[in-house]
C-alpha cells in the first residue's frame, strides 16, 4: 500500500510521455497523476538515439503497449543491432547484434572453442558466423522468432529502430485518452520545505502540490532546486539529427560510422532514414559538412551522472539524472530501468529514506556499467588521431573497465558486475568485434575432441546460412505484417 496520493510528472519530452504512460497503467487508480508538460524545446530527445534493445518489448507490454500498437502508430521498424564501420584507427567493421546466449559445451563458453580453433588453424575468430541474428543482419532478412522450435531463428532477439520525435508524439496522443491530468505550462516557482518540494507554481494563480515529483525534464529543473551538485565539469558533446524520406526499406541494422569529429549513424525506418551525428562541440563545422539530410535538430549536452537522483520527494530520471552517449541502446535502456525502479520502490510511508538509498544504488550501478560498455568502444589497440576518440579516452577513468578488458584479453574471462545493462554476450561481441582476442582459452575446452568441436561449429554455421536463405527480406516481411495487422484491426 503506497503513501503516495498525488504524483506530479514534469517534462515535455519522450521521457515524460513514457513515464506518464507507465504510471497511468501501473499505479493504483486512486493515485492522482498530473503531467506538467513544459513548453521547452524537446531537441535533447535526440540523445536517446534511435535503436532499442530487445528488453523494450517486455517493457512496453508491461506499461500496456503491444507490438502491433507501436508498429501501427509509428514508423518503427525491427532491429537486429548496429553495424559499426570505420571504427578506430584500424577501421574495424562488425555487427553488434542481439542474440540469445551462445551454446555452452561442457560448461565452457563458446568463444573459448573459437580461440582453441584459431590456435590450431591460425584463422580469425569469425564469431558472426555462429550467430543467427548476425547472419540475418548481413542478408537484411527478418522473421519473428518462433516458439518451441529447434531452429536457428528461435535464438534470434530483436529490438526496434525508432525516431524519438515519432515515439514522443505517439505516447503524447495516447496519454490524452488516459486518466492523467495534463497541464501545459512552465514552472515559475518551486516551494521547498526541509529539502522537499511542497508545491510548484505555474503562474500567479495556479499552484500544484503533490506527495512525489518525478523530474523528466532535460535540464533537471526540479531536482536542481533541492540539490547542490555541480555538474559543470563533465564532458560536453553535441549532436544533430535529420531525416531523409525514402520508399526503400531494406536493412535490419542501424549503420554507425566513425569519423574524426565523432560518429554518424543511419537508422532505417519504414518511411525513410533517421540520421544522427554526435560530435565534439569544437568540430561542429566538420560534422555539419558531412551530414546526409537537410532537416536539422541540434542539441548540446553534458554527459553526466547525478550522485543523488532522488532527494526528498523528488526523483530525477533519464536526462534529468544522467546523460550517456547514444553510441549504444543505453540511453533508452536507462529510461526503462528508471521507470521500472520507481514502480518497484514506490514509497509506502512518508519517510522515503530506504527507497532513496536503494534507488540510488541501482541507478548508479546501471549508469556506471553502461558507461563502461560505451567506453570500451574507444579502448582500441592502436592510438587514434581522432580528436573525438582522444577526448573520450582522456575524460574516462574507471579501473573496472581495465579489469574487464585485461581479463578477457589474457584468458577469455568475462567479468560481470551487479546491475549491468549489457549481458556477457554483448561484451563478447564487442571484444571480438573491436579486435580483442584472448591470449589463451579455458583448458577445460580441451575435454572435447577436436573433431567433435569442428563438427559442432560447422553444423551451427551451416544451419545459420540455410536459415538466412529461407528468411524473407525485411521490406517484404514488414509489408505483409502491417497489412495483416491493419486488416485484423479493422475486423476487430
Amino acid at each position: 500500500m503506497s503513501s503516495i496520493q498525488k504524483l506530479v510528472i514534469y517534462g515535455g519530452g519522450l521521457a515524460a510521455e513514457i513515464c506518464v504512460a507507465a504510471t497511468c497503467h501501473l499505479l493504483p487508480k486512486d493515485i492522482e497523476i498530473t503531467h506538467i508538460k513544459s513548453r521547452a524545446e524537446t531537441s535533447s530527445d535526440i540523445f536517446f538515439g534511435s535503436v532499442t534493445s530487445p528488453s523494450i518489448y517486455e517493457f512496453l507490454l508491461n506499461i500496456g503497449v503491444s507490438e502491433p500498437e507501436i508498429l501501427l502508430g509509428t514508423q518503427t521498424a525491427f532491429s537486429l543491432g548496429t553495424h559499426y564501420k570505420n571504427w578506430g584507427s584500424d577501421k574495424r567493421d562488425w555487427i553488434q547484434s542481439f542474440y540469445a546466449p551462445l551454446p555452452l559445451f561442457e560448461g565452457v563458453g563458446f568463444h573459448h572453442y573459437l580461440k582453441r580453433r584459431q590456435k590450431q588453424t591460425a584463422e580469425s575468430l569469425p564469431l558472426e558466423d555462429y550467430i543467427m541474428s548476425a547472419h540475418a543482419a548481413r542478408k537484411n532478412v527478418f522473421a519473428h522468432p518462433p516458439e518451441g522450435k529447434n531452429i536457428p531463428l528461435a535464438t534470434v532477439e530483436y529490438g526496434y529502430h525508432f525516431s524519438p520525435n515519432d515515439w514522443r508524439r505517439f505516447f503524447a496522443e495516447r496519454n490524452k485518452a488516459g486518466r492523467v491530468k495534463i497541464v501545459e505550462n512552465d514552472i515559475s516557482k518551486i516551494d521547498i520545505i526541509k529539502n522537499k518540494i511542497s508545491a510548484v507554481h505555474l503562474n500567479a494563480e495556479q499552484k500544484i502540490d503533490a506527495d512525489l515529483f518525478i523530474d523528466c525534464s532535460s535540464d533537471g529543473a526540479l531536482i536542481s532546486k533541492v540539490s547542490n551538485e555541480d555538474l559543470n565539469s563533465q564532458e560536453q558533446v553535441a549532436a544533430f539529427a535529420g531525416f531523409s524520406a525514402s520508399r526503400e526499406f531494406n536493412s535490419t541494422c542501424r549503420s554507425l560510422t566513425g569519423a574524426d569529429y565523432g560518429w554518424h549513424s543511419e537508422t532505417p525506418l519504414r518511411d525513410g532514414v533517421y540520421h544522427l551525428t554526435v560530435y565534439r562541440t569544437e568540430d561542429r563545422d566538420k560534422a555539419i559538412a558531412a551530414r546526409n539530410s537537410n532537416e536539422l535538430t541540434e542539441s548540446q549536452r553534458t554527459l553526466f551522472k547525478r550522485e543523488k537522483p532522488w532527494i526528498g520527494n523528488c526523483i530525477a530520471i533519464s536526462q534529468a539524472a544522467a546523460t550517456i552517449d547514444p553510441l549504444t541502446p543505453a540511453p533508452i535502456m536507462m529510461l526503462q530501468n528508471d521507470i521500472e525502479r520507481i514502480m518497484e520502490l514506490l514509497p509506502v510511508t512518508g519517510d522515503m529514506t530506504v527507497e532513496q538509498r536503494e534507488y540510488t544504488r541501482r541507478f548508479s550501478d546501471n549508469y556506471d556499467h553502461a558507461a563502461l560498455f560505451t567506453q570500451a568502444f574507444f579502448q582500441t589497440f592502436e592510438p587514434t588521431q581522432s580528436p573525438y576518440f582522444s577526448q573520450k579516452l582522456s575524460s574516462f577513468k574507471d579501473k573496472r573497465l581495465e579489469t574487464k578488458i585485461t581479463q578477457f584479453e589474457n584468458r577469455g574471462l568475462l567479468v560481470q558486475y551487479d546491475h549491468e545493462l549489457f549481458r556477457a554476450e554483448d561484451w563478447t561481441m564487442l571484444h571480438i568485434g573491436i579486435g580483442r582476442i584472448p591470449n589463451r582459452y579455458d583448458p577445460l575446452a580441451d575435454k572435447l575432441p577436436s573433431q567433435l568441436i569442428e563438427q559442432k561449429l560447422e553444423q551451427i554455421k551451416k544451419a545459420n546460412t540455410v536459415m538466412a536463405i529461407k528468411m524473407p527480406p525485411i521490406q517484404i516481411y514488414m509489408t505483409s505484417l502491417l497489412k495483416y495487422l491493419r486488416k485484423k484491426q479493422n475486423v476487430s
